[in-house]
């Protein structure tokens, strides 16, 4: 039995769907409009399109290749998972840097190889970073740090 690039094949596969259901769904729900006056379908028709095609084109190099299906890592999916559901949780009720202070906690624990004193300094430069992009430069009304008790 010959071996296939099934991470390629399953990655292609999905791009064609998902791009084809984008394009489905322009075509479907937007005024399409035509190459002189566009309407609003237009462009997410043309991106659908575009990313099934390219889906296609990495698709078919699966049948070229073989590789060996990489094995998943449960560690790092359920705990990029679960920061990302602490964060969602975390943001409403005490605030954006505990929220990213959580998040990338949780998510570091996915690396068995991550040193306390890196996660620290990214957890300090994420919360400044968030800080001044979305509170400061968009003016989101995002709450920096609530105590809800």
């Amino acid at each position: 039995m010959q071996e296939r690039n099934y991470r390629d094949m399953i990655g292609g596969g999905l791009l064609v769907l998902f791009g084809l259901w984008v394009a489905w769904q322009a075509w479907s729900t937007l005024d399409i409009g035509g190459a002189r006056r566009m309407g609003p379908g237009f462009f997410p028709l043309c991106v659908g399109l575009i990313l099934a095609g390219l889906g296609g084109i990495v698709l078919a190099g699966s049948f070229v290749q073989s590789a060996k299906m990489p094995e998943v890592d449960l560690r790092a999916c359920v705990s990029v998972l679960a920061s990302l559901a602490v964060f969602a949780f975390l943001l409403e009720t005490f605030g954006l840097l505990p929220a990213i202070a959580a998040l990338v906690g949780i998510a570091s624990l996915a690396d068995r190889t991550t040193r306390a004193r890196q996660v620290l300094a990214l957890i300090a430069v994420l919360c400044v970073l968030c800080w001044l992009v979305f509170r400061l430069g968009l003016g989101m009304p995002l709450p920096v740090l609530t105590w809800p008790f």
